[in-house]
Formats: structure tokens, C-alpha cells, sequence
């Protein structure tokens, strides 16, 4: 059928219909537009997330010279993560440090506010002998950091590995698989027994903890990782026994990637 002018008219919405249907319309997109496309999980990986010593977000605990632990809470809602610091020792390697003479006290796993010249915060592994001559294999601290859950491309470093004439030589092995970066004044070697080992270059190559980077070991595991240990010895080759015989080193703030849960 055909239509004429008037019962086209007819057929066709007027301009008052058409700008109401739009002024309806308008709200619907706007919404749409700006919800979010989905929300954060507290379960999302973290990359190259820090675990300060210091941070205001983790929590410092140390029991004794041999038990320490840092929980870490990286964001509100965030399930922790908690890094557990174990120390033990063989031979007549001790804990820390007492001087009878001057009362003056050295204990190990405790914190200190920048280490190797780094302004990072850092952890000591403070130890000594009570031998009369150097025994490195047989007097040693063993030294075990352990996640609450693995992480991934774990960066940190080792400072103030040095050395001073008859009193000590810091000398040091890792868990495997790792690499390693470290100035001239620490040397890479191997011994049998032993396998590769960091010590420090020289008999006497001292290094300020607090301003020098002489002494620093960086070190990397790329790959999945739930625990590293550090076996620390004392490796001059005679003591001088009106010196101490102590010596420490420290563990920087770590970097690692991990998911909370």
C-alpha cells in the first residue's frame, strides 16, 4: 500500500520522542564506560618486591644470636610473607661476641641501618673463634634464610667481607645457583671439600662498612627458590692472640619476585 504525505506523517516519531529516548540513553553509557574491567587480586604476583630490615611494612623479629625472622605485608589485604633467619655452629665457632676486658658486646642478627655503602638496611652475621690457630674447615657458622613461600630472581647483597693481619679473613660459600658480581678485593676460588668459596683478597684488606663498598658480594638466583644458606668462616692463615678473633659480615635488604597465594 502507499502512503501519502499525511500517513507519513503519521508514521514517523516525532522530535520530542527522539530527544527523550537520548536523554535516557545518556546515563546507561556513561556508567558503562567507567566501571573497571576487573579488580585487583590480592593474589597477583609481585614483582621485584622489597624486604627491607628496616621497612615500615615488616616486622623484625629476633628471638636470640641464632633466630631472627622479617615478616613483610606488602599491601593492605595481602597475605604475609616471612623470611626465618636460622644460625648454628660447629667447632668452637660462636655466636656473636663478648670482650671480658671491656664488656663489649657484639651479637649477631641484629640490624643495622645501612650496610656497604648501599643506604639499604641489613642484617649481621656476627661470629668468633676461641681457637688459638686458624681451623676454617672445623670452626664455622651456618646461616639459613628460608621463605614462606618461593620467590623468583632473589637479588641481594653480602657486605664487609675483609680481612685484618692475624685477626681474621672472612671466607664464605653459598647455596648453588647463583651468579655473582664483587670488586678486586674479594677473590673466587676452590678447595677441595670445600667446593667455590668468596674470601676476601689479601691477609689484610679492612673495609668500613658504613662508607666503603670494598667488601661487597652481590649476588642473584634467577630461579625458584624457597632457601639459601651461607657457610662463613674465618680463613687467616695465623691469629695473633691478643686480638679477638670476630668477624661479621652482613645481608643487604633482599629483591625477589613471588606470589602472595
Amino acid at each position: 500500500m502507499k502512503y501519502g504525505i499525511a500517513n507519513l506523517n503519521e508514521a514517523r516519531p516525532s522530535r520530542r520522542a527522539v530527544v527523550r529516548t537520548a536523554a535516557w540513553s545518556v546515563p546507561v553509557i556513561s556508567v558503562a564506560a567507567t566501571a573497571p574491567a576487573f579488580a585487583a587480586s590480592p593474589c597477583d604476583a609481585r614483582t621485584d618486591q622489597a624486604l627491607s630490615w628496616n621497612g615500615g611494612n615488616v616486622t623484625f623479629t629476633r628471638t636470640s644470636d641464632t633466630v631472627a625472622s622479617a615478616t613483610l605485608v606488602p599491601a593492605t589485604n595481602v597475605p604475609a610473607l616471612t623470611l626465618d633467619v636460622k644460625a648454628s655452629y660447629t667447632g668452637l665457632m660462636k655466636a656473636g661476641y663478648e670482650n671480658p676486658g671491656t664488656n663489649t658486646v657484639n651479637p649477631s642478627l641484629r640490624r643495622s641501618a645501612n650496610v656497604g655503602n648501599l643506604n639499604k638496611s641489613g642484617i649481621s652475621l656476627w661470629q668468633a673463634t676461641t681457637r688459638d690457630t686458624p681451623s676454617p674447615t672445623q670452626d664455622t657458622g651456618t646461616y639459613v634464610f628460608t621463605f614462606s613461600r618461593p620467590v623468583t630472581n632473589l637479588r641481594f647483597t653480602i657486605t664487609d667481607i675483609d680481612s685484618a693481619t692475624g685477626d681474621f679473613r672472612d671466607a664464605l660459600t653459598l647455596t648453588s645457583g647463583y651468579t655473582a658480581s664483587y670488586p678486586a678485593t674479594i677473590t673466587k676460588t676452590t678447595a677441595a671439600g670445600v667446593g667455590e668459596y668468596f674470601i676476601a683478597t689479601g691477609e689484610n684488606t679492612p673495609t668500613d662498612n658504613s662508607t666503603g663498598n670494598a667488601g661487597n658480594l652481590t649476588i642473584t638466583y634467577p630461579g625458584t627458590i624457597s632457601s639459601f644458606t651461607i657457610q662463613y668462616s674465618n680463613s687467616a692463615s695465623s691469629f695473633n692472640n691478643t686480638l679477638d678473633q670476630d668477624q661479621t659480615i652482613y645481608v643487604s635488604d633482599l629483591t625477589f619476585n613471588y606470589k602472595p597465594c
